[in-house]
């Protein structure tokens, strides 16, 4: 009897473990799923942003791998831009685009490390030269298709005459330009103080006092996504006639430039 019950006991234990042995080796040799996912890097939890040698850290094509060699997160995109307000932070908004393994085969359904992933969620990511946390904006099971344009903006700044106007175009260089970890996203292409009626709050108006007040021109090559009919700049800067668009390059900072044309 007790032979008998012995042999069971062997038994069910050769199928469980016969049973653990197959899904282990299911999950080495099954082939990956990934998901992608748009992210902001954070340095701490408490959501502090990156400055410049922190950014550096993390490029693209940077991978993070598992314990047999495989990959579970590629850096496909990262981008950086100067934090608001940009004459006055040292902080960089750091976007990266994602691919990673899909921990949960149901479709539709994305996690990372146990970790649900989802818009607003925050991922631990231990890359070769940082351990940093990314905070999730986007998310799809396919590979997201953004495509950047380059577009010829030109750019005005009243009351150029002024001291600090005046200096700021003595220190603006032809050819500077602002490289944002992938691509130079902006050239400075041209310049001129130019004689025009004084700005009086929109550019579609102008009073009849004649100050001989100047403006600030600048010709300006960018690269601009393309999202939904909007070409937007850096984080999510919608770049269009009479709108003011902030940059920074290599020797400057261009504060309340408003956009006059786009070719």
């Amino acid at each position: 009897m007790k032979s008998h019950l012995r042999r069971y006991i062997l038994a069910g234990f050769i199928i469980v473990f016969s049973f653990v042995v197959l899904v282990s080796i299911f999950k080495i040799t099954a082939k990956p799923k990934y998901f992608y996912a748009k992210a902001l890097v954070m340095v701490n939890k408490e959501r502090q942003k990156p400055d410049l040698s922190y950014v550096k850290l993390i490029k693209k094509g940077d991978k993070i791998k598992d314990f047999m060699g495989n990959t579970v997160v590629e850096v496909l995109s990262a981008r950086y831009y100067p934090s608001e307000p940009i004459n006055k932070s040292n902080t960089y908004d750091f976007a990266l685009i994602l691919k990673l393994k899909n921990d949960n085969l149901k479709q539709f359904s994305y996690s990372f490390n146990k970790t649900e992933v989802k818009v607003g969620s925050t991922l631990s990511l231990n890359f070769p030269k940082i351990l940093t946390y990314g905070e999730i904006f986007d998310v799809k099971g396919e590979p997201f298709d953004d495509k950047y344009e380059d577009k010829i903006v030109y750019f005005f700044r009243y009351e150029g005459n002024s001291v600090n106007n005046f200096n700021l175009y003595e220190n603006i260089r032809i050819g500077d330009y602002y490289f944002d970890g992938e691509d130079e996203t902006i050239e400075i292409l041209d310049k001129t103080l130019m004689d025009i009626e004084h700005y009086a709050g929109n550019i579609n108006y102008y009073n009849s006092r004649s100050e001989n007040l100047k403006h600030i021109v600048i010709k300006v090559r960018m690269k601009l996504l393309k999202d939904d009919g909007d070409l937007i700049y850096g984080k999510n800067t919608i770049v269009e006639r009479n709108k003011i668009v902030e940059f920074i390059t290599k020797g400057s900072v261009f504060e309340w430039f408003v956009v006059g044309k786009i070719e």
